[in-house]
């Protein structure tokens, strides 16, 4: 950063700047053949130096002559919970989307900067893409099919953005660089996404250089562990040596330099460079230090004398907020409300006269003016660093706090028009701070129900709990929005006595507003907890009573789902005759309804009843309508599970004509859209198939594939699957050795992972392989 007129040379950090600079040839000349993804955490406490270290290394990148592709995104404490925001702003940052430009020109914006990677797959990766980081696409036919399953869109859209850089990559081998500044302050969603970007592009000549405090591995203690390509450089404060040649740099303009004053810098900085620099500031601010009219320096031994430096960063910092003129103090105070990045329309809506600070404010460096602007037509600016804008934030009196931010919020709410979702927290944070409640419920529980239709979990159950601290006790309609919202995420996770209590408190808001229909919803949540425990013959309770709630209400759409509760819950309990009855009554429902969503749900439900209740014929019927039904909804993810279970139905009816083709085409479609999952489970269906048809190269060729797809993604269960099939391939192989490895593998990976009644098949397959070694003794005690 340096001081207004100052050029300083970087000091210490030349071994680590070489460092990313031997990363980024890398990419290039005798090493390009590795095609391997690098990635470098730079860590350091504030101040120390990170972000000159990253500005160098952009100034040095930008003038070498190879060619790649530049993403950048930058973190900050304000966006901690906007769902996917820093993915957002390297995607922004790449394609000129302004923060000010409309939904549709956002969108379209997106869509032009990233459709001719995917010219073969239509808008479908960039509508996904640009939903899960909040330009709502939800009236793209490639989204309607799926709005109510989250898991889907979060899933699809990672892959999508990772297709991204796939995409580019594939254009000349050219390389990607992704620089990304503050990573503590990221949010979960785009954390998760960076690491799915990591685990799928090893392969991809890619850079990715994160400059972060060491908050980032209270978070994520794992950050970069196990990754081979992974490296962690840690910034240090300076050592005296480098302390005295900073200190010699920031007062070359300086002639003979007392030694009082060069030990005054480097004793005081503590090796900080931020807080060496802003002592020489201060002492220019306080007149010790006189800039001349030559464009020298000159020390004034009476003002050196009389200056009283602070021991403590706080209090220089505090010592020159002091010493402003108190219009620039109150427009750094206003600007501070509005966070480490504003903009000058936002100040005047705060104050019409404080713009006019701006440039004195950048002049002396509390400030810094931005080459680009997110919002169009206005000048963007920063504070210098964090901690200035901490400090000059903590300077303001509460009262005045709250006015700032009850004119902030008024103003970024036009942004949140415009633009939807990706400003409603931060509106919701401005509104809470001002003391206006209501406002902050009325914008945290729209974010929290954005936040949890994209999959952003941690983002929505902070949104949720901000609203219920603050929400009126007798607006039960908005408390019900939010227990919903929570409770529905709170069942995805091992969090039992918390979801357990979101229940009851549905159950007994439902009880005070005396409505049969959040009875029955009620009821019908807790059903599909016990179930989901294996508590069947309570979740079968529970959603009787949701059944009988949702006749009194005439609801037939929640009737239809509590029937299909009350079918699994019987199948699981062997009653399939009953299962059928109720999944039939709950099929008739919701196919008078029109609830699409259900009727696919049912028409799965009552095809596993069938096949497991001996018409496996019935049932794969039932299954081709619920494909129908997939493909008109544009649900890529019941396609693919549809599809796997036809496979697997058609492999136990003797089918394999057919069996191959469902499975060929799942397997495409899983790739396609990032299922790994699935991609092993087909694997492991065709190494099935393959043995049973006598093609032994072909299953161990299957199931190994899907071995390295479930340990890449951590399938505990699926590996254990796939070495099954590959055991009974190496046995007819007469591979001894190989065979029993795989066969034992399996057995002890279901007996520690999936239940030990999984672990009869390979048992059995360790049975046929003493059989073929002669040891019938052997295969006794594996019967027995």
């Amino acid at each position: 950063r340096g001081i207004e007129g100052l050029q300083t040379r970087m000091v210490g950090r030349e071994a680590q700047l070489a460092s990313l600079q031997d990363a980024f040839q890398r990419l290039y000349g005798r090493h390009r053949s590795d095609g391997s993804l690098r990635s470098i955490t730079v860590v350091a406490d504030a101040g120390v130096g990170k972000s000159r270290l990253l500005h160098e290394f952009e100034d040095w990148a930008e003038a070498r002559p190879e060619v790649f592709y530049c993403f950048k995104g930058r973190a900050q404490p304000q966006t901690r919970q906007q769902p996917y925001g820093l993915l957002r702003d390297m995607l922004a940052w790449r394609l000129q989307i302004a923060d000010s430009d409309n939904a549709d020109v956002a969108r379209q914006k997106l869509t032009d900067g990233l459709a001719p990677l995917f010219q073969d797959d239509g808008d479908e990766p960039v509508h996904l893409l640009g939903h899960l980081i909040g330009l709502d696409f939800s009236s793209s036919p490639h989204l309607r099919g799926i709005l109510g399953d989250p898991q889907q869109i979060r899933s699809r859209g990672f892959h999508a953005g990772a297709q991204v850089f796939r995409r580019l990559a594939a254009r000349a081998a050219t390389p990607s660089v992704l620089l990304l500044d503050d990573l503590h302050w990221a949010d979960d969603g785009s954390l998760d996404f960076i690491q799915h970007l990591m685990s799928a592009s090893r392969d991809l000549p890619m850079l990715m250089i994160a400059f972060t405090r060491a908050l980032l591995f209270e978070r994520r203690p794992e950050w970069g562990a196990g990754d081979p390509g992974a490296r962690r450089i840690q910034l240090v404060p300076l050592e005296s040596a480098h302390s005295r040649a900073l200190a010699d740099e920031l007062l070359h303009e300086v002639d003979d330099v007392p030694a009082a004053l060069r030990d005054l810098i480097t004793g005081h900085g503590d090796g900080n460079p931020f807080f060496m620099e802003e002592i020489v500031k201060m002492l220019l601010d306080e007149g010790a230090i006189v800039p001349t009219d030559n464009g020298r320096w000159r020390v004034s031994a009476q003002q050196f004398q009389a200056a009283r430096v602070p021991t403590t960063l706080s209090g220089v910092l505090q010592a020159r907020l002091a010493v402003l003129r108190a219009e620039d103090r109150i427009a750094l105070q206003q600007a501070s409300v509005i966070g480490f990045m504003f903009w000058d329309q936002a100040l005047a809506a705060l104050d019409s006269h404080s713009p006019q600070a701006l440039d004195r404010l950048a002049g002396r460096e509390f400030v810094v003016s931005q080459p680009t602007s997110a919002i169009e037509g206005a000048r963007e600016f920063a504070f210098q660093h964090h901690l200035m804008h901490q400090f000059t934030y903590e300077s303001l009196l509460k009262r005045d706090r709250r006015a700032y931010h009850a004119l902030a919020a008024s103003w970024l709410a036009t942004l949140a028009s415009e633009r939807g979702v990706e400003y409603l927290a931060a509106t919701g944070e401005h509104h809470e701070r001002a003391g206006q409640f209501a406002e902050a419920v009325s914008y945290y529980t729209r974010a929290a129900e954005s936040a949890a239709e994209r999959d952003a979990r941690e983002a929505a159950l902070n949104h949720v709990g901000r609203a219920l601290g603050l929400v009126d006790a007798q607006d039960h309609a908005t408390r019900w929005r939010l227990l919903v919202t929570r409770e529905r995420l709170l069942a995805n996770r091992d969090e039992r006595l918390r979801h357990d209590a979101d229940l009851d408190a549905l159950q007994a808001l439902a009880d005070t507003l005396a409505d049969d229909a959040k009875r029955a919803e009620a009821s019908l949540r807790r059903a599909s907890a016990h179930i989901d425990q294996g508590e069947y013959r309570l979740g079968d309770s529970a959603a009787r009573q949701a059944l009988a709630f949702a006749e009194c209400a005439g609801d037939s759409v929640t009737a239809a789902r509590a029937n299909g509760k009350l079918a699994v819950a019987s199948r699981r309990m062997g009653d399939f005759a009953a299962a059928r009855q109720f999944a039939q009554t709950g099929l008739d429902l919701a196919r008078r309804q029109a609830d699409r969503s259900t009727v696919a749900a049912l028409l799965r439900s009552l095809a596993s009843i069938l096949a497991e209740s001996g018409d496996p014929i019935a049932g794969r019927e039932l299954e081709a309508q619920c494909l129908d039904l997939a493909r008109e909804t544009g649900d890529r993810g019941m396609q693919v599970d549809t599809l796997n279970s036809l496979g697997d139905n058609c492999i136990r009816l003797g089918d394999y004509t057919a069996a191959r083709l469902h499975l060929g085409e799942c397997k495409s479609l899983a790739e396609k859209i990032g299922r790994p999952d699935i991609e092993s489970v087909v694997r492991i269906n065709q190494a099935a198939l393959a043995h049973l048809q006598g093609d032994e190269a072909a299953c161990v060729e299957h199931a190994k594939a899907a071995i390295r797809i479930a340990v890449a993604i951590g399938a505990r269960d699926l590996e254990a699957a796939a070495l099954y099939p590959l055991g009974l391939a190496e046995t007819a192989l007469r591979h001894d050795d190989a065979a029993r490895t795989a066969l034992e593998r399996s057995r002890d990976l279901f007996e520690l992972n999936a239940g030990p009644h999984l672990a009869l098949e390979p048992t059995a397959g360790l049975a046929l392989l003493c059989l073929a070694q002669g040891d019938a003794a052997g295969a006794i005690a594996e019967v027995e």
